[in-house]
């Protein structure tokens, strides 16, 4: 947003503000379930594992006991297996409701409960979740040491040398 309003306003404004910064959280979420049989079991369904693995993200924030969380967004970046691990990642432009989700979350796990996804009858333990990298800072950090106008020279290394090569 702007600190002054346009002076000629849109003709096709939108109908809800832009909210603006979106907080980001990027998860690894671990399933206990053969990789191999669930995508078997997933393509006779007709649905995506993409679909299934959010639902499964999504049973484990307790939406149905929090329905603030509903319009957490959970994006599915891939998964593999090792049991199944789920990439993902949990956004909202309020960071409170990302913790909050989280919280469910380690809440499902520390309950040792399997959870069940919804109109697919099927049922997952699941055994772990971490954060690995948190959203970004609002502002960059400032350099370590100022710039230089000469490349860096080298040897980095105690003991290593530089010889430049010349590309023909």
């Amino acid at each position: 947003p702007t600190a002054l309003p346009t002076v000629i306003p849109s003709l096709s404004p939108t109908t809800l503000p832009t909210l603006s910064p979106t907080s980001r959280r990027n998860c690894q979420m671990t399933v206990n379930a053969p990789l191999d049989v669930v995508e078997r079991d997933v393509a006779s369904r007709g649905i995506t594992m993409a679909v299934l693995l959010t639902e499964v993200v999504r049973s484990c924030m307790n939406i149905q006991r929090n329905p603030e969380l509903r319009n957490v967004g959970i994006h599915i970046r891939g998964w593999r297996s090792g049991s199944i691990i789920i990439d993902y990642e949990l956004v909202f432009p309020e960071p409170t409701y990302i913790e909050f989700a989280l919280n469910n979350i380690n809440e499902t796990i520390a309950s040792n409960t399997s959870i069940v996804v919804e109109d697919s009858n099927m049922s997952f333990p699941i055994t772990g979740n971490e954060v690995y990298t948190l959203s970004p800072t609002s502002e960059p950090s400032a350099p370590s040491q100022p710039p230089t106008l000469q490349p860096t020279k080298f040897p980095l290394l105690p003991g290593t040398t530089y010889e430049p090569t010349m590309n023909p």
